[in-house]
């Protein structure tokens, strides 16, 4: 492993005069991402993959500059820069409709893996999370544990489009007698970096 005591990255690999090379190298981002594969002159170089939360790009890089390769998303999703057609307006199955079929009548999926979560009352589904608007964040579902502070055009959609706790229309509409939805936008600034699930694609946001 070698030390980066300026950064906080990993990598673990061959170097040659001090910067990163040759061809089975792991650099670790800060984020958690990670890429194993080639490296030149410090850049990636040659057969990679990158490792993000939710997939895999695996591809090809020449002297640091992406060549091409193929994303996957974790459910076996292939992505595509060209066509993308993917729960559009035309078909808006979802992947795991398109391997094992439509469920039948009553039976619709509001996701892609057909669980529902549990959300707390008055709280978003959000696709990754849930947005909480006491907390103005956005939490995990099954610790709680916060994820992240959503953006104004995050919140927005969320508004508009992300799916309440059963019981959350009524509470939301007493909250909004006390405090409108306006406020609650304006108390969150917005975030460096874009930050968009793949729930926020596939519901069109």
């Amino acid at each position: 492993m070698t030390d980066l005591s300026f950064s906080t990255s990993k990598f673990d690999g061959p170097t040659h005069n001090g910067r990163f090379h040759g061809e089975a190298g792991e650099y670790t981002f800060a984020d958690g991402t990670v890429y194993r594969g080639g490296f030149k002159n410090g850049m990636f170089h040659g057969q990679g993959t990158l490792t993000f939360e939710n997939g895999v790009f695996e591809g090809t890089w020449d002297n640091g500059r992406e060549a091409g390769g193929q994303f996957i998303f974790n459910d076996g999703l292939p992505f595509t820069k060209e066509n993308w057609n993917y729960c559009s307006v035309k078909d808006r199955r979802f992947w795991s409709e398109y391997a094992d079929g439509i469920k039948p009548a009553g039976e619709t999926n509001r996701t892609d893996t057909g669980i529902k979560p549990n959300l707390p009352k008055g709280c978003f589904d959000v696709g990754n999370g849930y947005y909480d608007p006491t907390t103005k964040k956005v939490h995990e579902y099954d610790t709680g544990t916060e994820l992240r502070k959503p953006s104004d055009e995050e919140l927005k959609w969320i508004e508009t489009k992300a799916p309440i706790h059963p019981a959350g229309r009524g509470w939301l509409a007493c909250q909004l007698l006390v405090r409108p939805w306006s406020s609650w936008v304006a108390a969150v600034q917005p975030e460096a970096g874009e930050n968009r699930s793949k729930r926020r694609l596939l519901e069109g946001g």
